[in-house]
């Protein structure tokens, strides 16, 4: 008897949350496990693992014994995903750079880098000022950090030990920084943007060492935290599709 053979050269796994993905596309009510699973010709199992990921990437949701697709989902599958979060983000950029009066970045991971979506710079003679081309190593800025901390994956890459404390107190607190390390002349904190998902771009505040002060960045953090929130609760016509 012949046993089919599984082709090396294409993910399994991939192939069957693409095949999740698609059956949750086309019944937007959403399923049980049992009907993924029917649907897939998978274990329940597999299912099971495969949505708990997704869910952790806030591109599912599984509630009252039915998986769906979420609206973060369709934003993140969106053809011009930068534009959407260029205009997401900017009344949040806009209320806190009114309130600090420094650099304000919104950017995301991409690959292993951190990609800067968007920014408003400050009105100093002296400042910090990123060009929105910027592809900076995930691991030295205070965005990239926090988006890791977000990731069970690349957190389990992380072997050194004050690195994995300092990433494991990030994931706890939300907050991450970068004090001089991937720019000698500059300090910056980062903040969770909408959500704390993976796949959902965080807040930055930078300022020039010589403007910086342990006062300002805690009110760099309120103003960030109370921007998202305003949003969030009425958002206006720029941002409105959360």
């Amino acid at each position: 008897m012949r046993t089919k053979t599984q082709d090396k050269t294409v993910s399994s796994s991939l192939v069957k949350a693409l095949d999740l993905i698609t059956s949750l596309v086309a019944h937007p009510g959403g399923l049980s496990y049992l009907q993924l699973s029917e649907q897939g010709t998978m274990p329940r199992t597999t299912v099971r693992r495969i949505v708990q990921t997704l869910v952790g990437y806030g591109l599912v949701i599984h509630e009252n014994g039915v998986v769906k697709l979420t609206e973060h989902f369709h934003s993140w599958a969106a053809p011009d995903w930068n534009s959407l979060m260029r205009r997401r983000y900017r009344p949040v950029l806009e209320r806190v750079s009114r309130e600090v009066n420094e650099l304000v970045l919104v950017g995301a991971m991409s690959g292993d880098s951190v990609e800067h979506i968007d920014f408003i710079e400050a009105d100093h003679l002296v400042q910090v000022a990123p060009a929105l081309t910027w592809r900076l190593d995930a691991r030295q800025t205070a965005m990239g950090k926090l988006c890791i901390s977000r990731r069970r994956d690349l957190m389990a890459t992380i072997t050194n030990p004050e690195e994995r404390s300092e990433l494991d107190r990030i994931k706890r607190t939300g907050i991450s920084w970068n004090r001089g390390v991937s720019d000698p002349g500059a300090i910056s904190v980062a903040v969770s943007g909408f959500s704390s998902k993976p796949t959902e771009p965080v807040i930055a505040v930078a300022w020039p060492k010589q403007r910086f002060s342990e006062e300002s960045a805690e009110r760099a953090i309120l103003a960030i935290q109370r921007a998202v929130a305003a949003e969030k609760e009425n958002p206006t016509i720029m941002g409105s599709f959360h």
